[in-house]
């Protein structure tokens, strides 16, 4: 039972920094667009302009300490480093769940619920055979990643 839990916080923390980094990327274009076209318009317009960067540089500065946080908190819910192989493997059951997530429409947390429970009772995983019809394999990659963690 322990393995398990530890095997899907480390699955959690892993898809929690995939995400995050996505956020980080996502809103740092956001950033330097916001301050280009600042400039861009001090410069042709008017100096005013400039003013804006009063609200953008505290809502960047107050995300990206949101998003840096995130990630220790994901750091913690982790606990200890991963190995390349440990990470790879992780990443393969992160990127079927995801797909599966994403042919289902449910959300990632509540197709790890589903699966956690269907794993947990020692059932097959029936609740994801009806929607795909290879669902059964994330079963054994969660043996695994218990396993190897």
């Amino acid at each position: 039972m322990a393995s398990y839990t530890s095997a899907l916080r480390i699955v959690g923390a892993f898809y929690a920094k995939r995400l995050l980094k996505l956020l980080a990327i996502v809103g740092f274009v956001v950033f330097a667009l916001l301050i280009i076209g600042t400039g861009a318009l001090a410069t042709h317009v008017s100096s005013y302009w400039w003013l804006v960067l009063i609200f953008i540089l505290p809502i960047s500065l107050i995300v990206s300490i949101v998003l840096l946080l995130g990630y220790v908190a994901a750091n913690t819910v982790q606990g200890r480093a991963l190995s390349r192989s440990q990470r790879k493997l992780v990443g393969n059951f992160v990127d079927k769940v995801q797909s599966v997530v994403e042919t289902t429409q449910f959300s990632f947390g509540f197709i790890l619920f589903i699966i956690t429970k269907d794993v947990l009772f020692h059932r097959n995983l029936q609740t994801l055979e009806k929607f795909i019809g290879d669902s059964t394999s994330l079963k054994r990659d969660l043996d695994t990643l218990r396993e190897r963690l």
